[in-house]
């Protein structure tokens, strides 16, 4: 009965409890409860799932830049504060992790937000099979993975399930390399080089599978060896054959 003032239903929106918001809808109460009810709960099951999905980002962003840290930043040391902001975002750094590394062609263009999205959901789906915990990363042109596994014969089995899912749906090889494993968590930089170092050899196998460092032996001791010696060493088991000798053998 106050002027300016009509007829209606209000609501609560609801989070959790917790007052967020109100609905209100003007006209005989009776005729609009339905659907301000109805358009209540459309209200809180949209809100709650845009938190949870803002929430789910932000949990995403501290867990890459914690994975970052600990394998990049040459400044980290791995103290018990640290450990325990690991264990608090899922992340056990004291267990056996072995790293591997998966490379796009240089050959290929720089991924689209939509391509890399792509990349991101098959890596995911496959790890989401694994037994075990595995997180990874996208740093520049490699897909950095840690595997919660201390075999890496069986961490280089998961990246070649891996490796076969991205070719069937993403263009490109996908070269990869696994390093050794540890459960020091102050050498998961040295896991992180072996990685490498056996992605750059799978790019030169004609199918690029996966090569694991500790099956490496002589083609490691070439990938090691600086390129004036690999030359000067190339020479000298060359150096009697002719030309013609020479191009046969190289074919």
């Amino acid at each position: 009965d106050i002027p300016g003032v009509l007829h209606g239903v209000n609501y609560p929106i609801c989070i959790e409890g917790v007052r967020v918001g109100m609905i209100g809808i003007t006209g005989e109460p009776e005729k609009v409860q339905l659907i301000a009810k109805l358009v209540r709960e459309l209200l809180q099951f949209h809100i709650a799932t845009a938190r949870k999905n803002e929430e789910q980002s932000f949990l995403v962003q501290l867990r890459y830049r914690f994975l970052y840290e600990w394998l990049f930043d040459k400044d980290t040391v791995v103290t018990r504060a640290f450990r325990e902001r690991g264990e608090a975002l899922g992340i056990g750094v004291s267990r056996a992790w072995t790293v591997g590394v998966i490379a796009q062609q240089d050959e290929v263009p720089h991924q689209s937000g939509q391509q890399m999205e792509r990349l991101q959901y098959y890596v995911r789906k496959c790890r989401d099979q694994w037994d075990q915990e595995g997180w990874f990363i996208f740093v520049g042109n490699e897909i950095i993975l840690l595997i919660q596994e201390p075999d890496p014969g069986r961490a280089a089995q998961l990246m070649r399930g891996i490796q076969t899912e991205l070719r069937q749906h993403v263009p490109g090889m996908f070269p990869a390399g696994v390093g050794r494993s540890t459960a020091e968590p102050e050498r998961i930089r040295q896991s992180l080089r072996d990685a490498r170092l056996m992605c750059r050899m799978s790019k030169y196998r004609t199918e690029h599978e996966v090569c694991c460092f500790e099956e490496a032996h002589l083609e490691l001791l070439l990938l090691l060896a600086p390129e004036e010696e690999l030359t000067e060493l190339f020479w000298r088991i060359f150096r009697d054959f002719s030309r013609q000798e020479l191009e046969q053998t190289m074919e």
